[in-house]
Protein backbone atom coordinates (compact mmCIF):
# COMPACT_ATOMS: atom_id res chain seq x y z
CA UNK A 1 0.00 0.00 0.00
CA UNK A 2 2.61 2.72 1.03
CA UNK A 3 4.39 2.14 -2.86
CA UNK A 4 1.05 2.39 -4.62
CA UNK A 5 -1.62 4.34 -2.79
CA UNK A 6 -0.92 7.92 -5.17
CA UNK A 7 -3.87 9.92 -4.15
CA UNK A 8 -2.77 12.92 -2.51
CA UNK A 9 -5.90 13.35 -0.26
CA UNK A 10 -5.38 9.86 1.18
CA UNK A 11 -3.46 10.20 4.10
CA UNK A 12 -1.09 7.02 4.81
CA UNK A 13 0.08 5.57 8.49
CA UNK A 14 3.50 6.35 9.49
CA UNK A 15 5.55 3.78 8.03
CA UNK A 16 8.01 2.39 10.48
CA UNK A 17 10.62 -0.05 9.21
CA UNK A 18 9.99 -3.71 10.58
CA UNK A 19 6.20 -2.85 11.52
CA UNK A 20 3.65 -5.40 11.03
CA UNK A 21 0.71 -3.33 10.29
CA UNK A 22 -3.12 -5.56 12.26
CA UNK A 23 -4.63 -3.42 10.59
CA UNK A 24 -3.91 -0.57 7.70
CA UNK A 25 -6.18 2.36 8.79
CA UNK A 26 -5.88 5.51 5.73
CA UNK A 27 -7.62 8.77 6.46
CA UNK A 28 -9.91 9.76 3.91
CA UNK A 29 -12.52 13.12 3.52
CA UNK A 30 -14.92 10.45 1.76
CA UNK A 31 -15.19 7.75 4.27
CA UNK A 32 -18.62 6.41 4.47
CA UNK A 33 -19.14 6.96 0.41
CA UNK A 34 -15.81 5.07 0.18
CA UNK A 35 -17.32 2.12 2.13
CA UNK A 36 -20.13 2.30 0.35
CA UNK A 37 -18.41 2.11 -3.67
CA UNK A 38 -16.06 -0.60 -2.20
CA UNK A 39 -18.97 -2.52 -1.07
CA UNK A 40 -21.13 -2.49 -4.41
CA UNK A 41 -17.80 -3.65 -6.18
CA UNK A 42 -17.44 -6.35 -3.89
CA UNK A 43 -14.45 -5.15 -1.80
CA UNK A 44 -14.31 -4.92 1.83
CA UNK A 45 -13.06 -2.70 3.62
CA UNK A 46 -12.84 -1.74 7.48
CA UNK A 47 -14.50 0.96 9.46
CA UNK A 48 -12.91 -0.30 12.69
CA UNK A 49 -12.18 3.11 14.12
CA UNK A 50 -15.49 4.68 13.21
CA UNK A 51 -16.58 5.35 16.79
CA UNK A 52 -14.53 7.05 19.18
CA UNK A 53 -14.94 4.72 22.05
CA UNK A 54 -16.92 1.31 21.21
CA UNK A 55 -19.38 -0.40 21.31
CA UNK A 56 -21.33 2.88 19.67
CA UNK A 57 -24.24 3.19 22.18
CA UNK A 58 -21.71 3.34 25.29
CA UNK A 59 -22.90 6.14 27.73
CA UNK A 60 -20.01 8.44 27.66
CA UNK A 61 -20.90 9.96 31.13
CA UNK A 62 -20.97 6.88 32.60
CA UNK A 63 -17.19 6.22 31.37
CA UNK A 64 -15.89 9.83 32.23
CA UNK A 65 -15.32 10.71 28.71
CA UNK A 66 -16.92 14.40 27.39
CA UNK A 67 -17.84 14.92 23.55
CA UNK A 68 -15.08 17.43 22.74
CA UNK A 69 -12.55 17.05 25.14
CA UNK A 70 -10.40 14.65 22.23
CA UNK A 71 -11.00 16.43 19.03
CA UNK A 72 -8.41 15.41 16.61
CA UNK A 73 -9.37 11.56 17.72
CA UNK A 74 -13.38 12.56 16.92
CA UNK A 75 -12.22 14.14 13.69
CA UNK A 76 -9.75 10.95 12.48
CA UNK A 77 -12.35 8.94 13.56
CA UNK A 78 -14.88 9.98 10.91
CA UNK A 79 -12.01 10.19 8.05
CA UNK A 80 -10.91 6.40 8.90
CA UNK A 81 -11.01 3.43 6.73
CA UNK A 82 -9.03 0.10 6.99
CA UNK A 83 -7.60 -1.94 3.91
CA UNK A 84 -7.44 -5.59 4.14
CA UNK A 85 -4.12 -7.32 5.15
CA UNK A 86 -5.25 -10.81 5.84
CA UNK A 87 -2.87 -13.66 5.28
CA UNK A 88 -4.35 -15.14 2.26
CA UNK A 89 -4.58 -11.78 0.35
CA UNK A 90 -3.58 -12.14 -3.48
CA UNK A 91 -1.38 -9.80 -5.41
CA UNK A 92 -4.31 -9.74 -7.36
CA UNK A 93 -6.61 -8.97 -4.58
CA UNK A 94 -4.12 -5.87 -3.47
CA UNK A 95 -3.51 -4.53 -7.28
CA UNK A 96 -7.61 -4.35 -7.34
CA UNK A 97 -7.63 -2.27 -4.17
CA UNK A 98 -5.01 0.32 -4.70
CA UNK A 99 -6.50 0.85 -8.23
CA UNK A 100 -9.53 1.14 -6.53
CA UNK A 101 -8.39 3.80 -3.89
CA UNK A 102 -6.60 5.95 -6.19
CA UNK A 103 -9.57 6.17 -8.62
CA UNK A 104 -12.28 6.75 -6.36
Amino acid sequence: YFRHIKKKDVILPVRKIGSIYLRFNILVDNSEELLARAKHNKMILGNWYKHIIDPSNVDYEKIGYKIGSCTQAEKFSKLSVNLPTYPRLSQDDLDNIVNFINNV
